[in-house]
């Protein structure tokens, strides 16, 4: 007990508070945001069973919702030992006590019982500052990289001034794993632990069973290997059209990294059969050695090429993305936290 639980009821969520969340999220996060307006995808997002996944600030003296720290968990078998922030707001315009968003932010893995509070998309003027200084985390730039489809003349959704020579490297294949029950054969994602600590249950959850995005899920293989042999390695895609143009984007990896090296031939010709533009890695702790010889280039600060990030709405424009962890190993994708989740339905 401190001095916040003199004035505020912090507590995680329940079914009951939905309602009042999502009316929230549209009156004090942005008007008209998807998670204030689309109960599948809120429900999809932040419910699990009777609970919602997040902590919220309840002013004593009004009953009146005052601050959220919206929450999702990297696994779904069990209790889940990582999370990743979302959604973090107290209102602004009522008289609050100070720092009461410090202190939603310093309750959440008392309350939940996870190790480990992960995030990603942080403003670097903000959030930058707060995490480093208040809750002494590491923050970093992912790292961006790209290959570009190597029959393509002609860009519309990228913007090419300077054509890197790169090599494109052989050795692995991609397998497909089309149902959860494919990647359960295949995987055994127990054998492959990384930070955060993701479960089969939750990338069923996440890559099979999502409401909107369709997902592309394949197992790398070492070329010539026996169809019953163990995976190693598995990369989850996504691809994102834009007009009559379309490009590949890598959201996930689990597994042996060096096998990443190996695939770059088949990602090549991913984007040839499917005509893509291109297909683009956002990444933080990975070993860039095996992006880059699989034949990626980085894209670089002030760099002459825009490698788009945001699809709803379209922006042609470079994006930096920022996250914040504790554990040096922590990596960082694209569909971690709730960096390519829907915009507009």
């Amino acid at each position: 007990m401190n001095k916040y639980d003199e004035v505020y009821d912090i507590r995680l969520a329940t079914a009951d508070d939905q309602a009042a969340i999502m009316q929230f999220i549209d009156n004090y996060w942005k008007k008209g945001h998807i998670l204030g307006s689309n109960e599948i995808l809120f429900e999809y997002e932040f419910r699990e069973g009777n609970k919602i996944n997040a902590v919220l600030a309840i002013k004593k003296s009004t009953n009146s919702l005052e601050g959220i720290l919206c929450f999702l968990n990297c696994a779904k078998g069990g209790a889940s030992p990582d999370l990743w922030g979302s959604l973090w707001k107290v209102k602004d315009e009522r008289e609050n006590m100070p720092f009461l968003g410090i202190e939603l932010g310093k309750r959440i893995l008392s309350l939940t019982g996870a190790e480990n509070h992960l995030g990603s998309g942080l403003n670097i003027n903000t959030t930058v500052p707060i995490r480093e200084r208040l809750f002494k985390d590491q923050c970093a730039k992912m790292r961006h990289f790209y290959m570009l489809n190597p029959e393509m003349v002609d860009f519309k959704i990228a913007s090419i001034e300077n054509l890197a020579s790169t090599t494109i490297s052989t050795g692995a294949t991609l397998v497909p794993l089309h149902s959860a029950s494919d990647f359960v054969a295949a995987f055994d994602i127990a054998k492959h632990p990384q930070i955060p600590r993701k479960d089969a249950a939750y990338i069923e959850y996440r890559y099979y069973n999502h409401p909107i995005y369709k997902y592309q899920v394949f197992a790398i293989k070492p070329t010539g290997a026996m169809p019953t042999d163990a995976a190693n390695a598995v990369v989850i895609i996504r691809a994102i059209q834009v007009e009559d143009r379309a490009i590949l984007r890598i959201v996930d990896f689990l597994g042996d990294q060096k096998l990443f090296a190996m695939v770059g031939a088949n990602l090549a010709q991913l984007l040839i059969a499917g005509n893509y533009e291109y297909i683009d890695f956002y990444e933080h702790g990975f070993n860039a050695e095996y992006i880059l010889a699989a034949g990626f280039v980085e894209r670089l600060a002030n760099d002459a090429n825009i490698i788009p990030n945001y699809f709803e709405p379209f922006l042609k424009r470079n994006i930096d993305i920022w996250v914040h962890y504790k554990p040096d190993e922590t990596l960082f994708f694209k569909a971690d936290s709730d960096q390519d989740r829907p915009s507009i339905v």
